[in-house]
């Protein structure tokens, strides 16, 4: 007859002694107390319970790791809606410069406009102090329509989505982002030289992560998976003002702009995790950044239309996004709470655009850039668009 392993029967009565030990306090005492009073103090505990009672001595660095694991700042769409809506504008504006210029015949200048652009983001984050990095790929479009009021005023409607994908390095997990916005925007251009856009939007996020668990507690080695959803609301406003001085076929000037956005994110409580699931608090990111810069244009005369290559160059300052400390508990240690740090923002970072238009006869235009962040601490970021208009 087989003979039970002696340590099975001790587990068996030590978990049995746990629900116990929960059921007599009426879960007025949580399982970390319960657990830090009574049962880990017998040294024949089982490996399981030992690797709990190290997270959940209060005292214990093995705490922080077991909810380490993804980087829980990550905010949702970032007003990207309000970049799309911007390149449209800087679209529309050249091809207005060639419409009035005589360089081509036919042009429709028309009340109405519509028009539809996508775009592609990568983003490479290095591990910090504070959080895990990661690789994320962000894809999306704005779809929007405006409307001439006068020569010199447009205003107009657009919808944004994006679906962003993260993985997180030391295959720590992965979190995806979906974004949806509403914006409105316009455009006032008193003169041939100056003008001004300005726009506002809300949206909304959803968020869907995975925390994949490993460390080491009491000797013994943990690995798990905890799951997560929740919900954040962001809102976006700017406003910008530019020159452009005509230099034969040339357009060279000077832009300054200011965005701010407010991203909140619900708390929300993980899910499985064998034991070490975590809870996280509200957040609240704020972001206000300024814009200075410098673009340059060329307008090329074709048989079927314009061809405007375009660049510009511009230094970002960041104000606000600090480094924030998130409220964090494990879901069976509710009393006793910890913070999970984030990095604060780069402050100063450049940013370079390269991109060339086209626009032809009949009322057609589109547009196609390429976008670098350099200068960024810790990571660096690419981005694509491709857009196409019609006015009527």
């Amino acid at each position: 007859m087989r003979v039970p392993n002696p340590w099975r029967w001790h587990a068996a009565i030590t978990i049995a002694v746990l629900s116990m030990a929960l059921a007599s306090v009426g879960h007025s005492q949580e399982l970390d107390d319960v657990l830090l009073d009574g049962i880990c103090a017998d040294a024949g505990t089982g490996p399981d319970l030992q690797a709990q009672c190290a997270v959940f001595d209060l005292d214990s660095p093995t705490r922080g790791a077991a909810a380490a694991g993804n980087n829980f700042g990550i905010a949702g769409g970032t007003g990207r809606g309000k970049t799309d809506v911007r390149d449209r504008l800087e679209a529309l504006r050249e091809g207005e410069e060639e419409q009035g210029s005589g360089q081509a015949a036919d042009w429709v200048i028309g009340k109405l406009g519509i028009f539809i652009s996508g775009d592609g983001a990568w983003l490479d984050r290095d591990n910090t102090g504070n959080e895990i990095g990661h690789d994320t790929l962000t894809a999306g479009f704005t779809a929007g329509a405006d409307w001439r009021f006068s020569d010199a005023f447009i205003a107009g409607a657009a919808f944004s989505y994006s679906r962003g994908s993260t993985e997180f390095n030391n295959n720590a997990g992965d979190l995806d982002t979906d974004s949806y916005s509403a914006l409105l925007f316009a455009s006032f251009a008193p003169n041939d030289i100056i003008y001004f856009d300005a726009y506002i939007g809300y949206g909304f996020q959803d968020y869907e992560g995975k925390r994949n668990i490993a460390f080491v507690a009491g000797g013994v080695p943990v690995a798990a998976r905890a799951n997560s959803d929740t919900d954040g609301t962001e809102f976006t406003a700017g406003m910008s003002a530019a020159a452009d001085f005509a230099l034969g076929a040339f357009t060279l000037g000077p832009h300054a702009q200011l965005d701010y956005v407010d991203t909140d994110v619900d708390g929300y409580a993980e899910s499985g995790g064998a034991g070490f699931a975590a809870a996280f608090g509200d957040q609240s990111i704020e972001s206000t950044q300024s814009v200075i810069g410098v673009h340059l244009s060329y307008a090329a005369s074709t048989s079927w239309g314009v061809l405007v290559p375009y660049g510009r160059l511009d230094w970002v300052h960041e104000f606000q996004d600090k480094a924030r400390s998130i409220p964090t508990s494990f879901v069976q240690s509710p009393g006793n709470p910890f913070v999970t740090r984030t990095d604060k923002a780069t402050r100063d970072f450049g940013r370079i655009t390269l991109g060339i238009s086209a626009l032809w006869a009949g009322g057609w235009a589109a547009f196609a850039d390429y976008q670098n962040e350099f200068a960024q601490e810790d990571q660096t970021e690419h981005r694509l668009s491709i857009g196409l208009r019609r006015e009527f």
